[in-house]
């Protein structure tokens, strides 16, 4: 099988054309959905909340690029949580309760050869990627089977990115985005990331 067979992600296992849901072998099953979300002012808005908000932490983490601070929080990061939860995998269960907690949201500007180390989020449960801004220039997003995430032929799924288009997977499956092109504000890969913790109440009886 060649580099770019391995490369192809297996067809979606549901009919919205919005929201596709792959599988991905990622040392153990896992899976990868993806929402393209509406273009609109939101957009707009959390573009603006990272351009005002990096500074913090900028190339000191995996994040090889500007960035936030690891909290990342207004109005507009709330209204993309609640995009985020309604993508979630079903909480309900006849043993128990879960919620979803996000513990963590930053966001990243990439500019030309900025890029991302190949890393992985766990202990989180979930871990999901936002595009703001992106062009035909702009990095993709890889996941790489865990148990070789040296080997970058073994990628399981190269993700050209769009704008407004969400990324949702567990927090074990290694991933990572090798440098960027784009030369100009205008070609920024401009993102925001974070973790959710899925919390468990086995007292049904509350």
């Amino acid at each position: 099988m060649s580099d770019e067979e391995r490369l192809i992600p297996k067809e979606p296992s549901v009919k919205d054309p919005n929201v596709n849901l792959y599988e991905v072998n990622a040392g153990c099953p896992a899976f990868v959905k993806i929402v393209q979300t509406e273009v609109n002012k939101l957009n707009d808005n959390l573009i603006k909340t990272v351009k005002d908000n990096v500074g913090v932490n900028d190339y000191k983490s995996n994040v090889k690029a500007l960035m936030t601070d690891w909290n990342l929080s207004d109005r507009y990061i709330d209204r993309l949580h609640q995009i985020i939860e309604e993508h979630l995998p079903p909480t309900e269960h006849k043993l128990f309760e879960r919620e979803f907690n996000f513990i963590e949201t930053w966001g990243a500007i990439y500019k030309h050869q900025d890029f991302c180390k190949v890393h992985h989020h766990w202990p989180n449960t979930y871990s999901w990627v936002y595009f703001a801004q992106v062009d035909d220039d702009s990095a993709p997003l890889d996941f790489y089977n865990i148990m070789r995430p040296d080997e970058k032929e073994l990628a399981n799924i190269r993700l050209k990115p769009k704008i407004g288009q969400l990324i949702i997977f567990p927090s074990f499956v290694m991933h990572g985005s090798d440098k960027t092109s784009g030369i100009g504000e205008d070609k920024w890969r401009i993102v925001l990331a974070g973790n959710i913790v899925a919390q468990y109440d086995t007292d049904r009886s509350r």
